[in-house]
C-alpha cells in the first residue's frame, strides 16, 4: 500500500515527464505550484499500475482549499477514481489549531522558549 501525499507526489514524478518539467520550473523560479497541476499529479499517481495494484492511502484530498475545486467536486472525484477508496475520514480541525500546527512546523527549534 503506498501513501499518497503532496509532497512525496510532487517529488517523485519522473523528471522527462512533462508536468515535472513544469513542477520543475515552477518550484525553481520560487512560486507556489497552482492547485490544477498538484491535483493533476496525485490522480496521475492514483491511476497508476502500482496504485491500481497495491492500493493506497490518500492524505492529501479533498484540500481545504478551493482554487480548483468546490470540496463536492473533489469528493466526486475521488469516487469517480479507476480504484475509488473503500473509506474516507473526514478529520475537522479549527482554524485556530491549524495555524498552531503550522507555526511549531516550522519554528521547530524555537517552540520551547
Amino acid at each position: 500500500m503506498e501513501a499518497v501525499l503532496y509532497s512525496t507526489v510532487l517529488n517523485s514524478s519522473v523528471p522527462s515527464q512533462p508536468v515535472q518539467m513544469q513542477l520543475s520550473e515552477i518550484l525553481g523560479e520560487g512560486r507556489s505550484v497552482p492547485e490544477a497541476l498538484v491535483l493533476r499529479v496525485i490522480t496521475d499517481r492514483l491511476e497508476s499500475p502500482d496504485a491500481q495494484h497495491y492500493g493506497y492511502v490518500l492524505s492529501c484530498l479533498p484540500s481545504m482549499s478551493e482554487e480548483c475545486l468546490k470540496m463536492c467536486d473533489q469528493m466526486e472525484l475521488i469516487r469517480n477514481l479507476k480504484l475509488p477508496p473503500d473509506i474516507v475520514i473526514n478529520i475537522k480541525v479549527s482554524y485556530t489549531l491549524v495555524l498552531v500546527m503550522m507555526y511549531m512546523y516550522h519554528h521547530k527549534d524555537g517552540i520551547n522558549e
